[in-house]
Order: C-alpha cells, then sequence, then structure tokens
C-alpha cells in the first residue's frame, strides 16, 4: 500500500469497505476520512469502524449538508494519544 501511494499522484478512494478503511486507519495510510451520512432509522447494523483495535481520535473537517438530507463529514486521524 505505501508503494502505491508513493507511486500515484492524487487521491486515492476507498468506497464501501469498513474492514478494509479499519486496515488502512490501523496502519497509519489514511489522510483523511469522508463519510456520507444518510439518514434513515433502521434499528441495527454493523458499526463502520467494527475490528478497530485501539482507540483512534479524529479531526473534524468541512461538513456538507445537501438537499437530500444526506451530510458528508470529514475527518483527519489525529493518531491514538496524539502519535500521527
Amino acid at each position: 500500500m505505501a508503494r502505491l501511494r508513493a507511486g500515484t499522484e492524487g487521491d486515492i478512494a476507498v468506497f464501501g469497505s469498513s474492514s478494509l478503511t479499519v486496515t488502512l486507519l490501523e496502519q497509519g495510510l489514511l489522510d483523511e476520512l469522508r463519510i456520507l451520512l444518510h439518514p434513515v432509522v433502521l434499528g441495527g447494523g454493523r458499526s463502520l469502524f467494527a475490528g478497530l483495535k485501539d482507540r483512534l481520535d479524529l479531526a473534524a473537517g468541512a461538513v456538507t449538508a445537501f438537499r437530500s438530507g444526506n451530510v458528508l463529514l470529514r475527518y483527519r486521524p489525529c493518531g491514538p494519544a496524539g502519535n500521527r
């Protein structure tokens, strides 16, 4: 992954894989998280960060609200206890 990141110009996006996202977060390979929130109450489901082993602090970034009711949230990983 580090070789791909070093040899690629621009952004690399991951869509819809919470397990891959957790792995990349744990390896310190994500610069930004963009979470598109669609307001629906289901009463159950899977955690977005299921499997994350350690606490990971996130710094809030820009928020974009759409007329549809969807909200795009941006976060930057700070690392456990500010170690990043």
